[in-house]
């Protein structure tokens, strides 16, 4: 299922990477949406940065999806790959279960514009699941949406403290 999200933000793309390169943000982004947050990994050579972070979400989910995960929390780990010099990311998602049934990829890229820029989120998630993975094809990219939501607000609140 194809995700695609936008997201203006009052601040130069530089400054955008500056503070999302804070981890401090992606902790806040976890317990915004009811997580738990760790970075595994971290590496920059020649304006490219790697990272892997594993991110535990504490929300509930349907009883359906329970049985098929064989867990009440879904989990995963985030590799993101920046060029910082053409300001954007490509990021892969693993899940911690059926990593063989669900996978996520895509490219987040950051534009100016005349009063800030502009994010966007593009990607497909994929749940191959008998039955029920076009549901859960939805809940996730739902989930997914509503994260990079919050995220966005978080980032807002940064830009406006750093303006003081």
């Amino acid at each position: 299922m194809k995700l695609k999200l936008e997201h203006r933000f009052e601040c130069s793309p530089e400054q955008y990477w500056e503070i999302v390169a804070d981890h401090e943000v992606d902790r806040e982004m976890a317990t915004a949406s009811d997580g738990e947050y760790e970075l595994l990994f971290e590496e920059t050579n020649d304006g490219i940065t790697t990272r892997r972070q594993r991110l535990i979400m504490n929300r509930e989910l349907p009883s359906a999806m329970v049985k098929v995960l064989g867990t009440n929390r879904i989990g995963y780990e985030l590799e993101t790959v920046i060029d910082n010099n053409a300001s954007r990311a490509e990021w892969q998602i693993t899940p911690l279960v059926l990593p063989d049934r669900v996978s996520g990829a895509g490219v987040t890229m950051v534009t100016a514009t005349k009063d800030g820029c502009l994010r966007v989120i593009e990607g497909n998630l994929t749940v191959r699941v008998p039955l029920i993975g076009k549901k859960m094809e939805e809940r996730l990219v739902s989930d997914v949406a509503a994260s990079y939501d919050r995220s966005a607000e978080i980032i807002r609140r940064r830009i406006q403290a750093q303006k003081g």
